[in-house]
């Protein structure tokens, strides 16, 4: 994830986060590690592998190129619809965009 939230309740780029400070899921609000080196580009990760948002992927670099397209306000959006809580790579004038970059099935 690129988005976490900081001590304060803001929301916050994995870019601009500092090692070593606590960060937060948007989500089920576990503690997340910030993890930034020279191999990956910068993201939070869940201490444990416990999320209430099932939707688990990697990101790839196409992925996050896609995302950097829109204002961070309106990246990993945390949206709620028929009691299910996930974190929408862009969420636009009321409209959730997910970036697909691989076959998908109808279903």
């Amino acid at each position: 994830m690129q988005i976490a939230i900081d001590k304060e309740g803001k929301r916050t780029l994995a870019y601009n986060a500092k090692i070593g400070d606590e960060y937060l899921c948007p989500i089920c609000e576990g503690s997340v590690i910030l993890r930034k080196g020279s191999i990956n580009v910068a993201h939070f990760a869940h201490l444990s592998n416990e999320c209430t948002d099932n939707w688990h992927y990697d990101m790839s670099e196409w992925h996050y190129s896609m995302q950097k397209r829109f204002p961070e306000e309106q990246r990993e959006f945390v949206v709620k619809c028929m009691g299910q809580t996930h974190r929408a790579d862009i969420l636009f004038r009321n409209q959730v965009i997910e970036f697909q970059h691989s076959p998908i099935s109808i279903e």
